[in-house]
């Protein structure tokens, strides 16, 4: 199998288990809500959503092994992959431990103290966070079996591990009401397996397929240790950066408005993490091969698959969210029945942030294959970041939450900014070269798009025939352009070698 026909498949399979975690998702949260109340479903959030922050951790730990194992695959040195699997498997251990020990010390403080809880469930709260704790350090553990996967380019089990644990939440969701006792600490028990199995599973299935990830000896060096805390201890910044600006609203959110507040963006959050995954599926398929040809020091070939990461990801992307922008209200109606209120806004805002994000998603890559992350890390990361305290200023000062939401919008222009003005100075890259090829059918794209949805919601009243007639109409304005404007003829043309292979493996055998 080729580049581009591995690159293809993997991102197939990406998109596959979208489907079918999204299937999952949209089952399973009202019925959540439905069984816990939105109190107690905004607990579960708040929880969730705490804990959660510890990830950007294990984040910056993967993108670091990943790296390395993926630079020595480049170079076709298998006995610096296998050196550097162990010594990330060594520094995840410890780090694993640690990190339960550690939260586990400050569970009481956390529960009691920071957050704000009603006095009758905090007990309960205490226990979800101790679940979810164990189930964050085995995450933490398997991060380099995730990480010499996707170095390896072998998408489809990830995927299939993935659908597997939403699997077993989506039918723990589905009966966990009829369970007795205390429908909250049944759903978080629920949750924490689920996730338990999506960490487990490539650890499991690397020791079974890979002999690389069998016979482990403790052989680490120095400089191997220093080489992987050194890169994730950068990419940290940016990693904590990410999840601080989805995760910290939330706590913000509970302090001003309580656990209500909390229910409402915990449904936008979830709504977004979908749309996070549609622009991710591009960018998890192309992130090793990226690395690869920097190894290999072709760059053109880097700037390339770079341009088409970013366009790629924006262009699924609004396809897929531009009829929610417009019909955003209803749709959360036709789902949730009972739509608490402030999620329509915070729903867009989230949406329209995670967009703007995709344009400059290919240069993440690219700071990673370079290497020199310090600066990238520090200016972007710091970026992200702000949109906190600039949230916490703006809810003390007395704007309303959305209006608080809309500040995080900004910090990702002026993040997205500093990415492309990064990737020219660390990799070379062409600004021109990427104002042509991503921003141009990017925004050819949002306006023959917006044009027909206005035309549409014009002529039509509210329902499903109008949400079905935004989606053909945008989506066959924004693959025309993509087509025409996003790609280079090289990449068309391997586009249509695959699409005619494809037809070819599917034609009737003759006699």
């Amino acid at each position: 199998m080729n580049s581009s026909t591995r690159i293809i498949a993997n991102t197939v399979s990406s998109y596959g288990r979208l489907i079918a975690v999204s299937c999952s998702t949209l089952i399973s949260i009202p019925i959540a809500i439905r069984v816990l109340g939105p109190s107690d479903f905004g607990i579960f959030v708040v929880v969730a959503g705490c804990l959660s922050l510890l990830l950007f951790i294990n984040g910056a730990l993967i993108s670091g092994a990943q790296r390395h194992i993926a630079y020595a695959m480049g170079e076709r040195d298998d006995g610096a992959v296998r050196e550097w699997l162990h010594a990330s498997i060594a520094v995840h251990f410890v780090l694993a431990l640690s990190i339960v020990l550690l939260a586990l010390c400050f569970a009481n403080i956390i529960i009691y103290h920071v957050l704000s809880f009603p006095a009758a469930r905090l007990n309960t709260a205490l226990w979800i966070y101790r679940m979810v704790i164990v189930a964050i350090g085995l995450n933490v553990f398997s991060a380099p079996y995730q990480g010499f996967l996707i170095a390896s380019e072998s998408i489809v089990p990830l995927s299939v591990i993935n659908i597997g644990s939403d699997a077993f939440l989506l039918v723990g969701t589905i009966l966990f009401g009829k369970f007795p006792g205390d429908h909250l600490m049944w759903y978080g028990g629920i949750y924490a397996c689920s996730q338990s199995i999506l960490y487990a599973g490539p650890v499991i299935y690397c020791i079974a397929r890979y002999s690389e990830c069998r016979g482990y000896k403790l052989k680490v060096t120095g400089r191997q240790v220093r080489e992987l805390l050194s890169f994730s201890g950068w990419n940290l910044i940016g990693a904590f950066s990410s999840v601080a600006r989805a995760q910290g609203p939330a706590v913000l959110f509970n302090l001003f408005l309580g656990t209500i507040g909390n229910a409402a963006y915990g449904l936008a959050l979830q709504v977004n993490n979908f749309a996070v995954n549609i622009g991710s599926g591009i960018s998890r398929a192309t992130i090793s091969p990226i690395i690869k040809r920097k190894a290999s020091n072709d760059r053109k070939g880097m700037e390339d698959l770079t341009n088409l990461t970013s366009i790629a990801s924006f262009g699924i992307l609004w396809i897929a969210l531009a009829p929610f922008l417009f019909e955003a209200p209803y749709c959360l109606g036709l789902w949730l029945h009972r739509v608490p209120a402030l999620t329509s806004g915070f729903v867009v805002i989230l949406l329209i942030s995670t967009l703007i994000d995709q344009l400059t998603a290919g240069f993440i890559a690219t700071a990673q294959a370079v290497g020199k992350i310090a600066l990238y890390q520090v200016l972007v990361g710091g970026a992200n970041i702000l949109a906190v305290p600039l949230m916490y200023v703006s809810l003390r000062s007395g704007f309303s939450p959305i209006m608080a939401q809309a500040v995080c919008t900004v910090c990702v222009v002026i993040a997205g900014g500093l990415r492309v003005w990064l990737a020219s100075s660390l990799a070379g890259f062409s600004v021109r070269e990427w104002a042509i090829r991503v921003m141009f059918p990017a925004c050819v794209s949002v306006l023959a798009g917006g044009a027909i949805c206005g035309v549409v919601m014009h002529l039509m009243g509210p329902g499903l025939i109008r949400v079905g007639m935004l989606f053909v109409g945008n989506a066959c304005a924004g693959a025309g352009v993509m087509w025409i404007y996003g790609l280079t003829g090289q990449q068309k043309m391997s586009l249509k070698e695959v699409w005619r292979r494809t037809l070819h493996c599917q034609a009737p055998m003759g006699p």
